[in-house]
């Protein structure tokens, strides 16, 4: 039995040796942390690779610009989905709040929303 992999370029599950992992990472303004996004990507498609470098560029704009405005994340293991905010939201900046992952009409930071659509949270 081997392990598999869903690529999030092309959605299609493969073999372990044909997916690689793409980074991204972005100093928030405010906080100066760094947060790192990651993607998995078919390591022998560049059509997948484009794919996961766009979506990981549009997650590192959405945490930039989530950090400095209040918005509604959504909790998800006790912390922000979108890993802008750190710690449990008694500590998170005034005008942040949360909802569930199953909230979606309340949700009004961007990056929590794109990645409220994983699968993994559903």
């Amino acid at each position: 039995m081997s392990i598999t992999w869903t690529c999030h370029g092309c959605g299609q599950e493969r073999e372990d040796e044909w997916i690689s992992v793409a980074h991204f990472r972005v100093k928030l303004p405010l906080s100066g942390h760094v947060v790192e996004f990651g993607a998995r990507h078919c390591n022998d498609r560049a059509r997948c690779l484009i794919e996961v470098a766009v979506a990981l560029e549009s997650w590192a704009k959405a945490a930039f610009n989530a950090e400095a405005t209040p918005a509604v994340h959504v909790l998800f293991g006790g912390f922000a989905l979108c890993g802008t905010l750190c710690g449990v939201p008694a500590e998170w900046p005034a005008g942040h709040t949360w909802v569930r992952v199953d909230q979606v009409s309340q949700i009004t930071c961007e990056l929590c929303r794109l990645r409220s659509e994983e699968p993994l949270c559903r």
